[in-house]
């Protein structure tokens, strides 16, 4: 029998560890196993695509060892212990498959865990070896507060489609297409590599919780982006991402979808003031992006006079807000259409910090090239919105 003694510190530890896999191990697929030596646990998730590995120190133990964890419940039994108790012990039978929880004043068992045997356990080490070595010519990523806030904005439109739920990064820009938005914000520093790799949605949680513990760091990504590798602090491992097709459009595919010269209004509008207008709709649509559908109202008296019409209804209500706007140039002044207004707001989050924001639109109806296509930029970062059939 093996018995282990944790501090409730090292139980911390532990606990934080955990904490920063959960939303990639809590898949069902993947198992939780234990390796005791020399007083220390290495912990490793394995399977699903996924190999992760971290070394906490504890008080004592009393015989090296190796078993599956129901990592769930044997958090919540410990957690139990140190509710009374400074230190604690989780004594191993593995004959007949037991976890003994012993503190201070409480004692819990926990039974039925799945057995591994030596062979078994030998194969899951060899695949951590060989899975965590990262082939010649992967692509190093650097982790900053950039690129995770364009994962954070982008995600809101990850939720509508199944098919294009990653962020591509590239050496001077971060890249996002699906059928409602398309983002491409500049930023150096992120990637070194002429190379573009792509990163998939499940995996911001990782790198947001990693990142708050460390501040800025890299990560791995193979050039093919089949696989992505962490070794930051206690955490290494490997982790294989869907292969997803993503194809940005040409510049000349672009051109059907946005206004040309011989239809289009060019605005300036100031920050503040967008998301003011984005705030006189609070609490009338549920706040999605999808379920913010404005109707956009321009005419040539309304651009004289500096502001742009947004009207939302449904069965049960109408509003309306005017957005102050300074007039560029115009040769296609009466238009309508509808837009998501969140998008608009969310395009100017992605953009970055400028005070004033560029939009270009187009009177031609959406069904028409160069009609479906609304531009938003500053000086560095464009994101295309698309327009709503009526």
């Amino acid at each position: 029998m093996t018995k282990i003694t944790f501090t409730k510190e090292q139980f911390k530890s532990l606990q934080a560890n955990e904490a920063l896999c959960a939303d990639i191990t809590k898949d069902e697929r993947i198992n939780c196993y234990f390796v005791v030596a020399n007083n220390k646990i290495s912990v490793y998730h394995y399977g699903s695509g996924v190999v992760l590995c971290s070394d906490i120190d504890v008080k004592e133990v009393t015989e090296d060892n190796f078993f599956v964890v129901p990592i769930d419940r044997f958090m919540l039994n410990l957690a139990k212990v140190f509710e009374s108790a400074d230190e604690a012990s989780v004594e191993v039978d593995k004959d007949n498959n037991m976890f003994t929880f012993r503190g201070k004043k409480s004692l819990f068992t926990l039974k039925g865990f799945k057995t591994v045997d030596a062979q078994e356990m030998g194969e899951i080490k060899n695949a951590y070896a060989v899975k965590t070595s990262e082939p010649v010519g992967s692509i190093n990523i650097n982790v900053t507060s950039q690129l995770l806030k364009f994962c954070s904005l982008i995600s809101k439109y990850m939720a509508l489609t199944t098919d294009c739920n990653a962020v591509t990064i590239g050496k001077t820009c971060l890249k996002y297409l699906d059928r409602m938005i398309i983002a491409n914000k500049k930023a150096t520093g992120i990637s070194e590599s002429d190379v573009d790799v792509y990163i998939v949605k499940n995996l911001f949680s990782l790198m947001e919780k990693i990142h708050k513990t460390t501040g800025d760091y890299k990560l791995t990504v193979t050039q093919d982006s089949k696989t992505v590798f962490f070794d930051v602090g206690v955490i290494k491992g490997a982790i294989a991402q869907n292969n997803i097709s993503i194809v940005m459009p040409t510049d000349e595919e672009l051109a059907e979808a946005l206004p040309d010269d011989n239809n289009i209004t060019k605005l300036s509008v100031n920050r503040a003031d967008l998301i003011d207008t984005f705030k006189s709709f609070e609490g009338i649509f549920d706040g999605s992006r999808k379920m913010s559908k404005t109707y956009v109202k321009s005419t040539k008296e309304m651009l004289d006079s500096g502001e742009l019409m947004f009207t939302f209804a449904d069965a049960f209500t109408k509003a309306e807000s005017k957005l102050p706007v300074t007039l560029i140039s115009t040769n296609a002044p009466e238009a309508d259409f509808i837009i998501s207004l969140a998008s608009l707001v969310d395009a100017a989050d992605i953009i970055g910090d400028a005070e004033t924001l560029n939009i270009d639109f187009s009177a031609i109806p959406i069904g028409e090239p160069h009609g479906s296509g609304i531009k938003v930029a500053d000086a560095e970062s464009t994101v295309y919105i698309m327009k709503f059939f009526e």
